[in-house]
């Protein structure tokens, strides 16, 4: 929902840009245009305020759009009465590193959601034969459990949702 409606106003403002535009080159080289451009605002100011009107809905609802999208994402960590943050992007950013050492060379593409608390890692893998495949997961499932006691004081299980896919 989010993508298609970023998407509907994406191609909204481009073509507000490209006929405004337009209209900009037309304007000065044609007096007849001109004269009727001026008389449109003379005698329709009721269509332009609601032009004005929905301009700046549309205005509200990019900022709007901005500011949901912006939010960062934390994952709390307590400790007695105490509460800390830790950002969304640094757990990437120790799963960006964990990849690059497990699999040297191949860059993997993964995704980290934190939701209600709880960590959800979708990883794209390289491909491996059957035989290793389970043996990899459970070492990767140890690895980043282990991190992320060590390093965020996670203990709670998280989620690893991976596919193979070749290089």
């Amino acid at each position: 929902m989010n993508h298609f409606f970023f998407s509907m106003i994406s191609s909204f403002t481009a073509l507000f840009f490209i006929l405004l535009g337009l209209v900009g080159i037309i304007i000065p080289w044609s007096p007849s245009i001109r004269t009727n451009f001026v008389q449109f605002i003379l005698n329709e100011s009721l269509l332009l305020s609601l032009f004005g009107l929905i301009s700046i809905f549309i205005g509200l609802a990019i900022a709007a759009s901005l500011l949901i999208n912006a939010k960062r994402k934390y994952y709390y960590i307590r400790s007695g009465e105490h509460a800390i943050s830790v950002d969304e992007a640094v757990i990437q950013q120790y799963l960006d590193v964990y990849w690059k050492e497990l699999f040297p060379g191949s860059d993997i593409a993964s995704r980290l959601v934190l939701k209600n608390n709880k960590i959800h890692i979708s990883v794209d893998l390289p491909t491996l034969p059957i035989g290793r495949q389970q043996l990899i997961l459970e070492k990767i499932k140890q690895d980043l459990r282990s991190k992320f006691a060590d390093l965020l004081g996670y203990h709670n299980e998280f989620f690893l949702t991976s596919s193979f896919h070749p290089k």
